[in-house]
């Protein structure tokens, strides 16, 4: 176990990795973001890679004059944990720190003569450049441990859950889905890629499923299994996209996906009827492209079957029943 319990531990480190946090800031003022953010960190990366990351930390030492530190140089792993946290942090300590809360209640302070305070619009611009920059922070952080041989993080959870899912990886993802090759967003749905794989693609694939996904794995498929395994991706892909429109929040989705919603949004403020409400209607839409891929696959299994795929125009009547409906 490290001896270290947070990898992030002066001001002057948090003034380095962010670029905005002021220097004369009080560090206890930030501490709980910090343990925060680094315990939704680890719920991603996994303990064991974190733990390691706190192991490789060289903490500055203080002065006798100054008990910040002046920050030391890190191992590439220690850069790579620290940023992602220092930002998440900065972004929540920026937005708590607006006002002051003291025994006569919540308070603004502000030198009249010299400073204003900023509009709203301005604090939600600037709120949404500053988590936009912490996510591609942990974007690096991922593309860096998927491009590693840290043991920690290859035999991790994750890792060993994507191998086994048609879309392993978030490349493969952002192949047949625009996620703005956002690393992420592919771990944060890797749950619903596994859900939806097992729920929905197994039953529907029957006694292929298990025959492509071995090849797959083994990179052994044959020329039908290279068309059928793309029709599969695209399936899984629109599924498992629908799924976090629905359950995750706008903002924790890629830029790609959010700006589709948006296109989607304007679309619809000219209509007459949104009184289903546009996010409802935006993941209904995805839902139709997935079950049109969903019915191009079985079209593609059924396709040696005659006239399996033909439309059943009337229903069989059995001649002794007596009774119809209109």
């Amino acid at each position: 176990m490290a001896e270290n319990t947070t990898i992030i531990t002066t001001t002057s480190e948090l003034k380095q990795l962010t670029g905005s946090f002021y220097a004369n800031n009080d560090f206890t003022k930030i501490r709980t973001d910090i343990e925060l953010e680094s315990e939704k960190l680890k719920d991603l990366i996994g303990d064991a890679v974190f733990e390691r990351a706190l192991t490789e930390y060289d903490p500055p030492t203080p002065s006798e004059d100054d008990d910040l530190g002046e920050p030391k140089e890190q191992t590439p792993l220690v850069n790579h944990v620290q940023l992602p946290i220092a930002l998440m942090s900065a972004y929540r300590f920026y937005q708590s720190n607006i006002v002051s809360h003291e025994d006569g209640g919540r308070k603004v302070k502000i030198d009249s003569d010299n400073e204003k305070m900023a509009w709203q619009w301005m604090l939600d611009r600037d709120d949404e450049a500053q988590l936009k920059k912490a996510q591609r922070a942990i974007d690096r952080l991922i593309a860096y441990l998927d491009n590693s041989d840290i043991t920690e993080w290859l035999t991790g959870d994750k890792k060993l859950a994507a191998k086994d899912l048609f879309l392993p990886n978030p490349a493969t993802f952002q192949q047949v889905f625009p996620i703005d090759n956002s690393p992420r967003f592919y771990y944060m749905a890797l749950p619903f890629i596994k859900s939806e794989q097992n729920k929905t693609l197994r039953p529907a694939m029957g006694e292929d499923y298990s025959a492509l996904l071995t090849a797959f794995r083994t990179n052994t498929l044959t020329n039908d299994q290279y068309t059928l395994l793309a029709l599969v991706q695209e399936a899984l892909a629109l599924r498992t996209i629908s799924v976090c429109v629905r359950r995750l929040s706008l903002q924790v989705l890629p830029e790609g996906i959010v700006q589709g919603y948006r296109t989607y949004l304007d679309s619809m403020k000219g209509s007459k009827s949104p009184d289903l409400g546009t996010l409802k209607l935006y993941t209904r839409f995805i839902d139709d492209e997935a079950d049109e891929a969903m019915g191009e696959l079985r079209k593609w299994r059924n396709r040696n079957t005659p006239g399996a795929n033909d439309p059943v125009l009337l229903p069989n009547n059995d001649p002794c029943n007596k009774y119809f409906r209109t």
